[in-house]
């Protein structure tokens, strides 16, 4: 069975056998290889082997699966060949290992990609591995300062214990020798005075011994004091080496921004690895390689290094991914020679007193220092700035008159819209169209064009100019209408609620009047500007209708004209009428030649016939018979005139039913005229006032407490993110 050699982003290469049942891959618990990437998909392909070679097929995944550079859906994969699963790389290993690629542009880019993912790995281990060198050199430094700091501390204290003892013992001592000088004198000789000398030297030795004792103690507190400042030394060093590995890091990162900062394309860090490989440069990624071979003073994007790549371009890796580490460079310090501290003179209780005393007085001063700085800090940045907000606020400001109003754009509902039929009878009351002219007054009245009418009628910018106002918001004399406009926009706030339909406007100005005339004025623009909106389209509906409806006349008109034409040139009044005299003369006709038959029919019927009165009956019969060919001739043969009576019929009958057509076109046509009316009076617009504009009678503006409070909190948030970012800064700076 053949086996699998794949890759995921991690960089490492991992293999899998490939037995009788199908292999699947993706991000669900039950795929025998899977991969937490995004781009993978819970169940996104599987591998199975047919007994000759490897199939691999598409599970329905949302990022397909790519064999070479053809995304597929069901494929062999080739010997050598790569295949792309979400973020995982797929190959098939032969019985000598990994197969060589098949060539190409992709196989170049798979490998690549896979050295890529090798480098990110290798540096993520490196990395890794320097944070717990780091944490290690963190936790011996302060092992070794907690071990010195405990050592000098137990030896003070032992010190501290053999003073108090020997001043105890110099006391004792100076009572034996006092007591002994008053024996002496009292007592006589060879009494107890041996005794006597046998204690004083005993105490004397005793003393000695806590004299010794006691400069031992001294000895070995200095010692420890010597190790003290030796470990900080050490850590002294350590935080110095660290520090420079610190900045050689920041360097290398600084130059690895400035390559990335070039938004360099892939293809040119492509030609960038190509050309480190070419170099013998090992470079884990494309802008490490553009470092690198800048850092020799070689060009990766010159044209003559191009040419040469394309001259010299090796044979490609045989393997899927790199099996070595890159080797990145390590920084190797000498450790500095501990410094040799000299013992600290021995002191006693007053001075240590004197000492605490001394820390105690500093660490007040400072804490008053600090609290100083804190309080001027305070002082300049957040108190000073908003004191001059509430001055402003307070005094300078101009007060300002706000004046609201609130309006509604409505439509004409016609009753008749339904039985016009169509959509514009089911829509006739909807609220899209209210809604859309409802924005478009909006937008228009917090446009420049309303800005240039208000200050052409109204004298806005002049307004705005007079000495009255306050600095900030008063115009210059030669203000643009740009400046005018932005003062504009916020001095006249218009807001649409479209879950009411109300259009809510708010007019500020410097006095109560002025800003219920701007106000009434720009009402009266919103009025004009709904009438404007649907006047054209009621013009064209109107206007097409009333075309429709002259030209169904004149064609009707047409019509009628013609068929008086007919009446009069063939003397017919209705060609049906003139059939129905025809065919009743001829049925008469049919009558008499019937009843002459049957009487010729009687004189032969006799023996003896009078001839002359069958020759009369023959001649009748004849004359009938040819009268009655002639009036059936004249229905359908053309007479001296050249038309028949049947097409003369014809011609009526059409000529009239084009009449009747018109007629029929025409009370359409009208019926649209009158759909016409009924929609453009629908179409109409009007605006209605639900809140009139009424002239406060106090100011609005400034909200001076408000907006002094606000102005308190932004300083104060601003003090506070700056303060904490410097914080940060010096924290990761000193520690």
């Amino acid at each position: 069975m053949p086996t699998l050699l794949y890759c995921d982003v991690d960089g490492v290469d991992r293999t899998f056998e490939l037995g009788p049942h199908p292999v699947t891959i993706g991000r669900a618990t039950d795929c025998q290889i899977r991969s937490d990437d995004p781009r993978m998909s819970r169940q996104h392909a599987r591998v199975f082997f047919d007994g000759q070679q490897c199939w691999i097929e598409d599970l329905g995944s949302a990022n397909g699966v790519f064999v070479g550079r053809d995304r597929v859906s069901r494929a062999a994969i080739p010997p050598g060949e790569v295949a792309l699963v979400g973020s995982i790389l797929v190959q098939v290993l032969g019985p000598q290992g990994p197969l060589p690629p098949t060539g190409g542009v992709h196989a170049q880019l798979s490998h690549w990609l896979a050295m890529e993912r090798k480098g990110r790995a290798a540096i993520e281990d490196e990395r890794s591995a320097l944070a717990r060198r780091l944490g290690e050199l963190h936790e011996e430094m302060n092992t070794q300062a907690r071990a010195a700091s405990n050592e000098l501390t137990a030896v003070l204290l032992q010190r501290d214990e053999a003073i108090a003892r020997a001043e105890r013992l110099e006391q004792a001592l100076g009572q034996l020798q006092d007591e002994a000088a008053e024996l002496h004198a009292t007592a006589r000789p060879g009494g107890d005075e041996p005794l006597l000398r046998e204690r004083v030297a005993a105490l004397g030795a005793e003393l000695a011994a806590a004299q010794e004792r006691l400069a031992a103690l001294e000895a070995t507190a200095a010692e420890a004091e010597e190790r003290l400042d030796e470990a900080a030394t050490e850590r002294d060093r350590l935080r110095d080496e660290l520090g420079a590995i610190t900045d050689e890091a920041d360097q290398l990162r600084q130059k690895v921004d400035a390559v990335r900062s070039e938004e360099l394309s892939g293809r040119q860090l492509r030609m960038a690895m190509r050309v480190a490989q070419r170099n013998g440069i090992k470079a884990t990624s494309g802008l490490e390689a553009v470092r690198l071979l800048r850092q020799q003073g070689i060009d990766p994007f010159e044209r003559s290094t191009l040419l040469d790549i394309v001259k010299d371009e090796g044979e490609k890796s045989r393997a899927l991914t790199t099996t070595e580490a890159p080797q990145l460079p390590k920084a190797y310090r000498q450790p500095a020679p501990p410094a040799k501290v000299e013992p600290a003179p021995a002191s006693g209780e007053a001075q240590r007193r004197l000492e605490i005393s001394r820390i105690q007085k500093d660490i007040a001063r400072r804490r008053r220092r600090r609290m100083t700085l804190l309080a001027s800090r305070l002082a300049v940045f957040v108190f000073l700035p908003t004191l001059i907000a509430a001055w402003y606020f307070y005094v300078i400001a101009t007060p300002l008159y706000a004046t609201n109003s609130e309006f509604v754009i409505q439509q004409a509902d016609s009753g008749g819209a339904s039985a016009a039929g169509g959509l514009a009878g089911m829509f006739g009351g909807s609220a899209l169209s209210s809604s859309q002219d409802s924005v478009t007054v909006q937008s228009y009245l917090q446009s420049r064009d309303a800005m240039r009418r208000l200050d052409a009628e109204e004298g806005f910018k002049a307004y705005f100019q007079q000495p009255g106002i306050d600095a900030l918001r008063r115009l210059p004399p030669d203000a643009t209408d740009e400046a005018a406009y932005r003062l504009y926009e916020d001095m006249v706030q218009v807001s649409y609620d479209p879950t009411e339909g109300i259009v809510r406007m708010e007019v500020i100005a410097a006095d109560p009047e002025t800003s219920e005339r701007f106000a009434r004025a720009l009402v009266a623009y919103a009025e004009e500007q709904v009438d404007q909106l649907t006047q054209r389209l009621r013009a064209n509906q109107m206007r097409d209708a009333q075309e429709s409806v002259a030209s169904a006349e004149q064609r009707m008109n047409e019509a009628q004209l013609r068929v008086l034409e007919l009446q009069e040139r063939f003397q017919m009044l209705s060609s049906e009428i003139e059939v129905s005299l025809l065919t009743q003369q001829i049925a008469n006709l049919e009558t008499q030649l019937n009843n002459e038959r049957l009487s010729l029919s009687d004189l032969q019927a006799n023996a003896r016939p009078n001839p002359a009165r069958l020759e009369q009956a023959e001649r009748r019969i004849l004359t009938l018979e040819t009268q009655i060919a002639n009036l059936r001739g004249s229905l359908t043969q053309s007479n001296e005139g050249g038309q028949s009576v049947a097409r003369l019929q014809r011609e009526q009958v059409m000529a009239e039913s084009d009449v009747a057509t018109r007629q029929l076109l025409l009370a359409q046509a009208m019926q649209q005229l009158e759909a016409a009316r009924i929609e453009a009076n629908r179409q109409v617009r009007y605006l209605s006032l639900g809140v009139s504009p009424v002239a406060p009678d106090e100011p609005t503006y400034p909200r001076a407490f408000e907006n002094t409070a606000l102005a308190f909190l932004i300083f104060a948030g601003i003090y506070l993110m700056i303060s904490m970012t410097s914080a940060i800064l010096r924290e990761q700076v000193t520690g």
